[in-house]
Protein backbone atom coordinates (compact mmCIF):
# COMPACT_ATOMS: atom_id res chain seq x y z
CA UNK A 1 0.00 0.00 0.00
CA UNK A 2 1.49 3.74 -1.29
CA UNK A 3 1.92 5.59 1.71
CA UNK A 4 0.07 9.20 2.02
CA UNK A 5 2.35 12.22 0.96
CA UNK A 6 1.05 14.11 4.12
CA UNK A 7 -0.11 12.92 7.68
CA UNK A 8 -0.99 15.65 10.32
CA UNK A 9 -0.71 14.78 14.09
CA UNK A 10 -1.55 16.12 16.61
CA UNK A 11 -1.41 16.10 20.45
CA UNK A 12 -4.87 15.20 21.87
CA UNK A 13 -8.37 16.24 20.31
CA UNK A 14 -10.54 16.78 23.46
CA UNK A 15 -11.18 20.88 23.74
CA UNK A 16 -12.25 23.95 21.61
CA UNK A 17 -9.30 25.93 21.34
CA UNK A 18 -7.07 27.61 18.91
CA UNK A 19 -4.83 24.99 18.20
CA UNK A 20 -7.49 22.52 17.57
CA UNK A 21 -8.80 25.25 14.63
CA UNK A 22 -5.17 25.23 13.43
CA UNK A 23 -5.71 20.99 12.95
CA UNK A 24 -8.50 22.35 11.40
CA UNK A 25 -6.76 24.92 8.53
CA UNK A 26 -3.91 22.37 8.41
CA UNK A 27 -7.13 19.77 7.18
CA UNK A 28 -8.46 21.86 5.17
CA UNK A 29 -4.79 23.35 3.48
CA UNK A 30 -3.81 18.87 2.82
CA UNK A 31 -7.23 16.83 1.87
CA UNK A 32 -7.39 13.55 3.28
CA UNK A 33 -4.34 13.47 5.04
CA UNK A 34 -4.90 11.25 8.38
CA UNK A 35 -4.81 12.90 11.19
CA UNK A 36 -2.87 11.02 14.15
CA UNK A 37 -3.41 11.82 17.84
CA UNK A 38 -3.33 10.05 20.97
CA UNK A 39 -6.71 10.80 22.16
CA UNK A 40 -9.68 12.10 20.57
CA UNK A 41 -13.50 12.72 22.37
CA UNK A 42 -15.92 13.69 19.27
CA UNK A 43 -18.45 16.10 21.98
CA UNK A 44 -15.58 17.88 23.48
CA UNK A 45 -13.74 19.34 20.58
CA UNK A 46 -14.72 20.79 16.65
CA UNK A 47 -17.07 18.52 14.84
CA UNK A 48 -15.64 19.07 11.73
CA UNK A 49 -12.68 16.61 13.29
CA UNK A 50 -15.14 13.36 13.51
CA UNK A 51 -15.15 13.68 9.31
CA UNK A 52 -11.36 13.83 9.04
CA UNK A 53 -9.43 10.30 9.12
CA UNK A 54 -8.73 10.00 12.95
CA UNK A 55 -6.09 8.02 14.42
CA UNK A 56 -5.50 7.06 18.13
CA UNK A 57 -3.10 5.61 20.76
CA UNK A 58 -4.17 2.56 23.05
CA UNK A 59 -5.06 5.22 25.65
CA UNK A 60 -8.48 6.22 23.34
CA UNK A 61 -9.51 3.22 25.03
CA UNK A 62 -10.09 4.48 28.57
CA UNK A 63 -12.72 7.07 28.58
CA UNK A 64 -11.35 8.93 31.62
CA UNK A 65 -8.39 9.49 29.26
CA UNK A 66 -10.28 10.56 26.40
CA UNK A 67 -12.53 13.13 28.72
CA UNK A 68 -9.72 14.82 30.06
CA UNK A 69 -5.74 14.10 28.47
CA UNK A 70 -4.30 16.10 31.63
CA UNK A 71 -5.03 12.67 34.08
CA UNK A 72 -2.88 10.80 31.33
CA UNK A 73 -0.30 13.12 32.35
CA UNK A 74 2.66 10.50 32.72
CA UNK A 75 1.66 8.45 29.66
CA UNK A 76 1.26 10.81 26.78
CA UNK A 77 4.28 11.02 25.94
CA UNK A 78 5.47 7.28 25.89
CA UNK A 79 2.01 7.00 23.95
CA UNK A 80 3.02 9.34 21.41
CA UNK A 81 6.42 7.77 21.20
CA UNK A 82 4.74 4.38 20.16
CA UNK A 83 2.88 5.62 17.49
CA UNK A 84 4.30 5.17 14.15
CA UNK A 85 3.26 7.40 11.43
CA UNK A 86 4.29 5.93 7.76
CA UNK A 87 3.63 9.09 5.72
CA UNK A 88 6.60 11.08 2.92
CA UNK A 89 6.09 13.83 5.14
CA UNK A 90 4.24 14.26 8.93
CA UNK A 91 3.05 17.99 9.85
CA UNK A 92 2.62 17.83 13.75
CA UNK A 93 1.19 20.68 14.86
CA UNK A 94 2.04 20.41 18.88
CA UNK A 95 2.36 22.48 22.09
CA UNK A 96 3.78 18.92 23.83
CA UNK A 97 4.43 15.37 22.51
CA UNK A 98 3.20 14.95 19.00
CA UNK A 99 6.65 15.80 17.54
CA UNK A 100 7.61 12.61 19.41
CA UNK A 101 5.90 10.28 17.18
CA UNK A 102 8.10 8.30 14.76
CA UNK A 103 7.83 8.80 11.73
CA UNK A 104 8.93 6.87 8.18
CA UNK A 105 9.35 9.84 6.28
CA UNK A 106 9.81 13.58 6.93
CA UNK A 107 8.71 15.57 9.94
CA UNK A 108 7.51 19.46 10.11
CA UNK A 109 6.90 20.46 14.02
CA UNK A 110 4.39 23.83 14.02
CA UNK A 111 4.78 24.69 17.19
CA UNK A 112 2.74 26.72 19.75
CA UNK A 113 3.88 28.58 22.83
CA UNK A 114 7.57 28.23 22.23
CA UNK A 115 10.27 30.91 21.54
CA UNK A 116 9.15 31.98 18.56
CA UNK A 117 12.31 33.75 17.33
CA UNK A 118 14.20 30.22 16.86
CA UNK A 119 11.67 29.43 14.98
CA UNK A 120 10.64 31.25 10.70
CA UNK A 121 8.75 34.31 11.70
CA UNK A 122 6.61 34.41 9.00
CA UNK A 123 5.01 30.89 9.03
CA UNK A 124 1.57 32.41 11.46
CA UNK A 125 -1.22 30.82 12.31
CA UNK A 126 -4.66 31.59 10.52
CA UNK A 127 -7.49 33.30 12.35
CA UNK A 128 -9.67 30.31 13.12
CA UNK A 129 -13.02 31.64 12.59
CA UNK A 130 -13.78 32.75 8.52
CA UNK A 131 -16.10 35.69 8.65
CA UNK A 132 -17.82 34.40 5.64
CA UNK A 133 -19.94 31.92 7.60
CA UNK A 134 -23.54 31.89 8.74
CA UNK A 135 -24.68 34.24 11.58
CA UNK A 136 -27.08 33.43 14.26
CA UNK A 137 -28.03 36.19 17.06
CA UNK A 138 -27.38 34.91 20.52
CA UNK A 139 -30.67 35.48 22.92
CA UNK A 140 -30.66 38.21 25.09
CA UNK A 141 -27.63 40.11 23.99
CA UNK A 142 -27.74 43.57 22.75
CA UNK A 143 -25.43 44.81 20.09
CA UNK A 144 -22.64 47.29 21.07
CA UNK A 145 -20.94 45.11 24.06
CA UNK A 146 -17.30 44.58 24.91
CA UNK A 147 -16.31 40.76 24.18
CA UNK A 148 -13.61 38.13 25.88
CA UNK A 149 -13.46 34.89 24.16
CA UNK A 150 -10.79 32.47 25.99
CA UNK A 151 -10.88 29.67 28.11
CA UNK A 152 -11.08 30.75 31.59
CA UNK A 153 -7.73 30.13 33.56
CA UNK A 154 -5.51 32.55 35.72
CA UNK A 155 -3.17 33.22 33.23
CA UNK A 156 -5.66 34.54 30.50
CA UNK A 157 -6.67 37.83 33.07
CA UNK A 158 -10.10 37.59 32.25
CA UNK A 159 -10.75 38.95 35.83
CA UNK A 160 -8.47 41.93 35.02
CA UNK A 161 -10.86 42.79 31.69
CA UNK A 162 -14.58 42.06 34.59
CA UNK A 163 -12.57 44.67 36.75
CA UNK A 164 -12.55 47.26 34.36
CA UNK A 165 -15.54 46.46 33.14
CA UNK A 166 -17.33 46.95 36.29
CA UNK A 167 -15.41 50.15 37.21
CA UNK A 168 -17.59 51.46 34.09
CA UNK A 169 -21.38 51.61 34.33
CA UNK A 170 -21.71 52.17 31.02
CA UNK A 171 -20.05 49.08 30.28
CA UNK A 172 -21.48 45.89 29.01
CA UNK A 173 -19.13 42.75 28.75
CA UNK A 174 -20.00 38.90 27.25
CA UNK A 175 -17.27 36.46 27.91
CA UNK A 176 -17.12 33.50 25.94
CA UNK A 177 -15.29 30.32 27.26
CA UNK A 178 -15.36 27.87 30.13
CA UNK A 179 -12.40 26.31 32.04
CA UNK A 180 -11.68 26.42 36.16
CA UNK A 181 -11.05 29.57 36.76
CA UNK A 182 -15.22 30.31 35.99
CA UNK A 183 -16.55 30.11 39.34
CA UNK A 184 -14.30 32.38 40.56
CA UNK A 185 -14.54 34.77 38.19
CA UNK A 186 -18.65 34.63 38.28
CA UNK A 187 -18.01 35.43 41.76
CA UNK A 188 -15.60 38.29 41.22
CA UNK A 189 -18.48 39.53 38.81
CA UNK A 190 -21.44 39.31 41.66
CA UNK A 191 -19.14 40.76 44.76
CA UNK A 192 -18.54 43.67 41.87
CA UNK A 193 -22.19 44.18 41.22
CA UNK A 194 -21.97 43.57 37.93
CA UNK A 195 -24.26 40.97 37.28
CA UNK A 196 -26.52 42.65 34.91
CA UNK A 197 -23.67 43.85 32.69
CA UNK A 198 -21.04 40.85 32.46
CA UNK A 199 -22.29 37.60 30.44
CA UNK A 200 -20.50 34.38 30.72
CA UNK A 201 -21.60 31.88 27.54
CA UNK A 202 -20.20 28.44 28.32
CA UNK A 203 -21.36 27.20 24.50
CA UNK A 204 -21.46 29.12 21.58
CA UNK A 205 -21.90 27.66 17.90
CA UNK A 206 -19.41 29.44 15.25
CA UNK A 207 -22.65 30.88 13.61
CA UNK A 208 -22.87 32.48 17.60
CA UNK A 209 -19.50 33.40 17.59
CA UNK A 210 -19.59 35.13 14.44
CA UNK A 211 -22.51 37.25 15.66
CA UNK A 212 -20.93 37.82 18.65
CA UNK A 213 -17.63 39.07 17.09
CA UNK A 214 -19.64 41.23 14.34
CA UNK A 215 -21.76 42.92 16.88
CA UNK A 216 -19.21 43.76 19.68
CA UNK A 217 -18.09 47.09 20.48
CA UNK A 218 -14.26 45.72 20.29
CA UNK A 219 -12.92 42.71 21.59
CA UNK A 220 -10.56 43.21 24.83
CA UNK A 221 -8.09 40.75 26.02
CA UNK A 222 -5.39 41.00 28.81
CA UNK A 223 -3.76 37.63 28.39
CA UNK A 224 -0.31 37.42 27.59
CA UNK A 225 -0.28 35.29 24.30
CA UNK A 226 3.00 34.11 22.49
CA UNK A 227 0.79 35.10 19.06
CA UNK A 228 -3.44 35.17 19.92
CA UNK A 229 -5.71 34.41 17.09
CA UNK A 230 -8.54 35.56 18.42
CA UNK A 231 -7.73 39.30 17.53
CA UNK A 232 -6.95 38.88 14.25
CA UNK A 233 -10.76 37.17 14.09
CA UNK A 234 -12.20 40.18 15.48
CA UNK A 235 -10.14 42.15 12.82
CA UNK A 236 -12.24 39.95 10.03
CA UNK A 237 -15.01 40.92 11.28
CA UNK A 238 -14.48 44.54 11.12
CA UNK A 239 -14.04 44.78 15.30
CA UNK A 240 -11.16 46.67 16.68
CA UNK A 241 -9.33 44.89 19.47
CA UNK A 242 -8.26 46.36 22.98
CA UNK A 243 -5.29 43.78 24.02
CA UNK A 244 -2.35 44.02 26.34
CA UNK A 245 0.92 45.60 24.76
CA UNK A 246 3.16 42.04 25.23
CA UNK A 247 3.32 39.30 23.06
CA UNK A 248 2.24 38.36 19.72
CA UNK A 249 -0.18 40.90 20.20
CA UNK A 250 2.81 43.99 19.23
CA UNK A 251 2.38 41.56 15.91
CA UNK A 252 -1.55 41.47 14.89
CA UNK A 253 -2.21 44.90 16.45
CA UNK A 254 -1.42 47.83 14.53
CA UNK A 255 -2.01 50.12 17.36
CA UNK A 256 -4.08 52.99 17.03
CA UNK A 257 -5.04 51.88 13.40
CA UNK A 258 -6.49 48.15 14.03
CA UNK A 259 -7.12 48.51 18.12
CA UNK A 260 -5.57 49.71 21.12
CA UNK A 261 -2.10 48.09 23.55
CA UNK A 262 -2.50 48.89 27.01
CA UNK A 263 0.92 49.29 28.89
CA UNK A 264 0.09 47.08 32.31
CA UNK A 265 -2.16 43.80 33.35
CA UNK A 266 -4.33 45.67 35.32
CA UNK A 267 -7.54 47.58 35.40
CA UNK A 268 -6.47 51.07 35.59
CA UNK A 269 -4.01 50.87 32.04
CA UNK A 270 -7.13 48.76 30.57
CA UNK A 271 -9.83 51.48 31.68
CA UNK A 272 -8.10 54.08 30.01
CA UNK A 273 -7.66 52.17 26.69
CA UNK A 274 -11.35 51.55 26.70
CA UNK A 275 -12.14 54.85 27.12
CA UNK A 276 -10.08 55.98 24.80
CA UNK A 277 -11.44 53.04 22.37
CA UNK A 278 -14.96 54.12 23.08
CA UNK A 279 -14.47 57.64 21.35
CA UNK A 280 -12.37 56.38 18.38
CA UNK A 281 -14.01 55.98 15.02
CA UNK A 282 -12.20 52.58 13.49
CA UNK A 283 -12.15 52.01 9.79
CA UNK A 284 -13.68 48.64 9.05
CA UNK A 285 -11.44 48.28 6.05
CA UNK A 286 -8.37 48.46 7.61
CA UNK A 287 -9.22 46.04 9.84
CA UNK A 288 -10.80 43.61 7.85
CA UNK A 289 -7.52 44.31 5.57
CA UNK A 290 -4.87 43.48 8.61
CA UNK A 291 -6.63 40.01 9.22
CA UNK A 292 -6.52 39.59 5.44
CA UNK A 293 -2.93 39.48 5.89
CA UNK A 294 -2.66 36.68 8.07
CA UNK A 295 -5.32 34.78 5.87
CA UNK A 296 -5.60 30.91 5.93
CA UNK A 297 -5.33 30.77 2.18
CA UNK A 298 -1.54 32.52 2.98
CA UNK A 299 -0.92 30.02 6.11
CA UNK A 300 -1.80 26.92 3.68
CA UNK A 301 0.51 28.45 0.53
CA UNK A 302 3.15 28.34 3.18
CA UNK A 303 2.73 25.20 4.40
CA UNK A 304 2.58 23.20 1.01
CA UNK A 305 5.84 25.45 0.28
CA UNK A 306 7.24 23.90 3.38
CA UNK A 307 6.54 20.39 2.52
CA UNK A 308 6.82 20.60 -1.07
CA UNK A 309 10.83 21.42 0.09
CA UNK A 310 10.77 18.88 2.22
CA UNK A 311 9.75 16.05 -0.15
CA UNK A 312 11.98 17.36 -2.69
CA UNK A 313 15.19 17.29 0.07
CA UNK A 314 14.11 13.67 1.37
CA UNK A 315 13.98 12.21 -2.53
CA UNK A 316 17.55 13.26 -3.06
Amino acid sequence: MTRPPVALAHDYLTQLGGAERVVLALSRAFPGAPLHTTVHESGTTYAELDGLDVHTTPLQHLGPFRRNPRLALPLLAPAAGHHRIDADVTVCNTTGWAHGMPVTGAKVVYAHNTPRWLYQREVYPPPGLAADGERQAVDAVEPGYLLTVARLLPYKRVDVVIDAVAARPGCRLVVVGDGPDRERLVARVSSAGASDRVRFLTEVSDAGLRWLYENAAALVTAAQEDFGLTPLEAMGFGTPVVAIDAGGFRETVVDGVTGLLFATPDAASLGRSLDRASSTDWPKAELVARAEAFSEASFAARFHEIVASVRADSTR
